[in-house]
């Protein structure tokens, strides 16, 4: 199963001293490597506590172990690259909607308000889900060291990949805020933030 590994959810310090308080919500994919290698527990709970962000109810949507078949999820349409990886990211979201949506805001105190991060393809793959959402439950994404190259005839070529062209369409004013983070030392990172920027400022 897409969801075999496991969903953590790490609600804000003071949750359960705040009564009927609300909080937003952010879904982030892989989640499980966000917790071991990038901590974004304490990162978000510390945002918090500096006032740098609102307090979240923080979501943690663990992807596939087996590398193959974390592709899969991630990914809407394949890559000549990788002929084994079978595109499954539209099953995915499905999942995300029908099963994990409704029960996180069926168990805690959320108020409606969503982002989503996705790390590596989980960025293009969260700004596909966010673009085409018909229902629009999302207003926010953001992408870390996102590839956005996927699918094309050559990685490189961003221009011409399925993710880029969908970000070229205009998509507010339901979308809120995107954010584009990358490793200053990647500097395919730094094509792809160029690429972005240059898309959205046509």
């Amino acid at each position: 199963s897409l969801l075999s590994e496991g969903v953590l959810v790490c609600l804000p310090s003071g949750y359960e001293h705040s009564g009927e308080k609300r909080y937003p919500t952010l879904y982030i994919h892989d989640g499980k490597d966000a917790i071991v290698r990038g901590r974004y527990d304490r990162l978000l709970d510390r945002l918090a506590t500096q006032g740098t962000a609102p307090p979240v109810v923080a979501v943690f949507v663990a992807a596939p172990s087996d590398p193959t078949t974390r592709l899969s999820a991630f990914s809407h349409v394949p890559d000549p690259a990788f002929p084994e990886v079978k595109a499954r990211g539209a099953e995915y979201a499905d999942l995300l909607f029908s099963t994990v949506l409704p029960q996180v805001e069926r168990r805690y105190r959320t108020n409606g308000t969503r982002a989503m991060l996705g790390i590596d393809l989980a960025g293009p793959w969260s700004f596909h889900v966010v673009w085409n959402d018909t229902e629009k439950r999302f207003t926010r994404a953001a992408s870390q060291s996102g590839r956005f190259g996927w699918g094309s005839a050559m990685g490189s070529m961003l221009e011409t990949s399925p993710y880029m062209t969908l970000l070229k369409r205009d998509a507010s004013p339901p979308i809120a805020k995107l954010a584009v983070d990358w490793s200053d030392g990647d500097q395919y990172q730094t094509q792809v933030h160029d690429a972005l920027k240059a898309a959205w400022n046509k």
